[in-house]
């Protein structure tokens, strides 16, 4: 080790475990980041799925005939619930096919809530009985 190496060599080792430091906090800061900007993408997407989602029911909903006065809340409730499909037969309902039954039926006191309220296909709806 030469005069150099003596006179700054403990200042070289002390400025090259600096350096490495610094290389770590920048690369854990990096990862970070990256990590954070990940989520936030994962949460935006999920989101604009949720939002595609409840457009497509509401235009389901729009082209289904309505009987009984169910609040449209409700119903996008029940629809999103049962994901379109006949709670009884459990095939894939059609808005011309789609009705809204009420499990307690409402002549005998059932609500209008979503608790209350299934999506039935046209065909297993006339077959269930009142009783």
């Amino acid at each position: 080790m030469g005069w150099i190496g003596k006179t700054f060599g403990d200042a070289f080792k002390e400025a090259d475990k600096l350096n490495r430091q610094s290389r770590r906090d920048s690369e854990r800061i990096i990862r970070k980041s990256q990590n954070e900007s990940k989520r936030i993408i994962e949460k935006s997407q999920r989101e604009s799925g949720r939002i595609m989602k409840d457009a497509y029911a509401l235009s389901w909903l729009k082209k289904v005939k309505s009987g009984r006065s169910i609040s449209q809340t409700v119903k996008l409730t029940v629809v999103k619930r049962d994901k379109f499909r006949c709670k009884i037969c459990h095939k894939k309902v059609k808005p011309s096919e789609a009705e809204f039954d009420h499990k307690k039926p409402f002549s005998k006191g059932g609500k209008g809530t979503a608790k209350n309220i299934q999506l039935l296909c046209r065909h297993c709806n006339r077959m269930k009985s009142d009783n």
